[in-house]
């Protein structure tokens, strides 16, 4: 709640010794919030902003932010020992989680990659995970600029990809046309151009890659094979992993076998891509 006066006796702290107590290992995702470390307050929108000393130049002790860099420090030196894998933030293009630009996202990550290694070498650190629905329209954004494929067949792996979410009725890129819509708005260009640029410029913050993804299967290698092209033009490679995996649907599918089966085979094929970690997110 204020400067340098973190409890190790909240709801955090109570949930991770449940994981713990049960035999497990907790795989905790690290928010800033909205408070004192940035002046926000519940009417802002995003769920986490930048701190407020947020800085464009690089400090040689705690890098871009000195509040953000001691608070992961404090935290990460209690709990060293604990965790195999640290997330930083949650869905950082959406507007709905991250409050600040791609860049200043670059920059937290960064400073939490060296606060988590000051404090325990241990841990793997990764970013919080794009959101799934946004993989098919990037990618093919991405195809059809450099020339990769023909926009047809871009269009034609989008409409593939966003099947599982057209049958469950979130979206409707089902026709050419309606990708090619979908692709011209605002939102969508600047949510990709988000996505590329910050795995354009995390080289060296992050252990791993994560996203999410709620698709059917057959398509996840789509994301795979696109984190491994966009890993390349950045000139680095680390293990992917999601950690957050689900399955759409209504309350009745869930009951069913069909779901039984779609969930295992959601799990074998990340296991089958070489996942390093997948966390099932019900």
């Amino acid at each position: 709640p204020t400067p340098g006066a973190i409890t190790f006796e909240g709801a955090n702290d109570f949930n991770i010794k449940q994981v713990e107590d049960a035999g497990m290992t907790a795989f905790p995702t690290l928010y800033i919030g909205k408070g004192w470390m940035n002046g926000k307050g519940e009417a802002d929108e995003a769920k986490s902003y930048p701190p407020s000393d947020l800085t464009s130049d690089a400090d040689p002790t705690y890098l871009y932010s000195q509040t953000y860099y001691n608070f992961v420090l404090q935290f990460m030196t209690f709990y060293a020992g604990h965790f195999d894998y640290v997330v930083v933030e949650n869905e950082e293009s959406s507007g709905l989680f991250w409050g600040g630009t791609a860049d200043e996202y670059v920059r937290i990550v960064k400073t939490a990659y060296k606060a988590i290694n000051d404090a325990d070498p241990d841990v793997k650190v990764t970013n919080g995970g794009f959101v799934s629905s946004i993989f098919g329209l990037c990618m093919a954004d991405d195809w059809i600029e450099n020339g990769i494929t023909t926009p047809e067949a871009a269009y034609d792996a989008v409409i593939e990809y966003s099947r599982a979410a057209s049958e469950s009725g979130e979206t409707v890129l089902t026709t050419r046309e309606l990708v090619t819509a979908a692709l011209g708005q605002p939102d969508v260009q600047a949510e990709c151009d988000e996505v590329t640029f910050i795995l354009a410029n995390i080289a060296g913050a992050v252990d791993a890659l994560n996203f999410h993804f709620y698709e059917d299967p057959e398509v996840m290698h789509y994301v795979t094979e696109w984190y491994e092209r966009r890993m390349g033009l950045g000139g680095y490679s680390v293990p992917l992993l999601s950690n957050e995996s689900g399955q759409r649907g209504t309350l009745a599918y869930v009951a069913t076998y069909d779901h039984a089966a779609d969930v295992f085979r959601k799990m074998t094929t990340a296991a089958g891509l070489g996942l390093a970690a997948q966390l099932w997110f019900a």
